[in-house]
């Protein structure tokens, strides 16, 4: 929980800031968009799955001309 406060500091002071991002502000902003990123594919790595093969398999069913 601490991290998640720590990440929520820092990015008021992101969007508080009126220069330029130092680099650790691009390291914090950018393991943001991977945490989204990871959390996206576990979320439909499942679904996407079984549904290309459910197309590869019905795909499959039909009869060569």
């Amino acid at each position: 929980m601490n991290a998640l406060r720590t990440l929520r500091r820092a990015w008021r002071r992101f969007l508080r800031e009126q220069s330029g991002m130092t680099s650790v502000e691009y390291a914090v902003l950018v393991a943001f968009v991977l945490l989204i990123c990871a959390a996206a594919v576990a979320a439909f790595k499942a679904p996407a799955g079984s549904a290309f093969q459910n197309s590869g398999t019905s795909i499959g069913t039909y009869p060569d001309p």
